[in-house]
């Protein structure tokens, strides 16, 4: 006589990282490809996704896209083929629409001086940092907006779209 079998118990569902903790997104907006290629490299540590935008008008319409932006990252000057500089783009994110939750504004810019500080503040945004960024004064801004670093893993180069 064999032995009766058992039923196996119904298997757990596996979790994974990305199904508790949603990607967060972030639009780099820049009018120099070289400034947002570094700026995305000290930010894939933190396990955003992301987009870019040369101008203004490319980044209006990644906003108006959706789904919405956790973070977007602007520089003042976004060059003469721009029809807003940083100021104005991020005064124009601040009055879009009250229903969305509006992104962590963060200007990143050359121009450090505390009247563009100043300005920064006036167009709504959260912080303000200056180039060349300091990679601590980064990781204290995102922290304080409540991400953390992922591990490193192997990643696949970028491809400029």
């Amino acid at each position: 006589a064999r032995p009766a079998e058992q039923p196996r118990p119904p298997a757990l569902p596996q979790r994974h990282h990305a199904m508790t903790e949603p990607l967060r997104r972030a639009l780099l907006v820049d009018d120099s490809e070289i400034a947002l290629r570094f700026l995305e490299t000290r930010l894939q540590r933190w396990g955003l996704r992301m987009d870019r935008a040369t101008g203004s008008d490319r980044a209006i319409e990644l906003l108006a896209a959706g789904p919405p932006y956790d973070f977007v990252f602007i520089d003042v000057e976004l060059g003469p083929h721009s029809r807003l500089d940083g100021f104005a783009l991020a005064q124009h994110i601040g009055r879009r629409n009250p229903a969305q939750p509006r992104p962590v504004l963060v200007m990143v810019s050359a121009h450090a001086s505390p009247s563009h500080r100043a300005r920064g503040q006036l167009a709504g945004c959260d912080a303000y940092l200056p180039k060349p960024l300091d990679a601590g004064e980064l990781q204290r801004r995102l922290l304080r907006h409540g991400l953390k670093p992922r591990a490193a893993t192997p990643t696949a180069p970028s491809v400029p779209g």
